[in-house]
């Protein structure tokens, strides 16, 4: 999920905060994304999702077991070429709701 003026277009690799504080960039599947955006992201303007593709990642993925289910942290940046879309993340009613494109 990319908050206010995130841009992970163009030929640089994508390196969220995450990566230098925890060692990873935390990711969603289309069934989870929903439930994490609430939890942790109820109050942001302007969250869009970053769609990865797995199989173009440079950086190793790992899904990992947490309480509430595995979850996917990718080892290193996010390489251009793994960026499939950047999607902007809808609400209806004051809660967040799978785009269309992911459905």
């Amino acid at each position: 999920m990319l908050e206010g003026d995130a841009d992970p277009t163009g030929d640089s690799p994508y390196r969220d905060p995450s990566l230098d504080s925890e060692g990873f960039i935390h990711c969603s599947t289309p069934a989870q994304v929903v439930t994490i955006a609430q939890t942790l992201y109820a109050d942001a303007e302007d969250l869009r999702l970053l769609v990865v593709d797995p199989d173009r990642l440079d950086a190793p993925v790992k899904y990992e077991e947490m309480p509430q289910g595995g979850y996917a942290h990718v080892y290193g940046p996010i390489n251009a070429e793994a960026i499939a879309d950047v999607v902007p993340f809808p609400t209806e009613d004051g809660r967040y709701v799978l785009p269309e494109e992911l459905q």
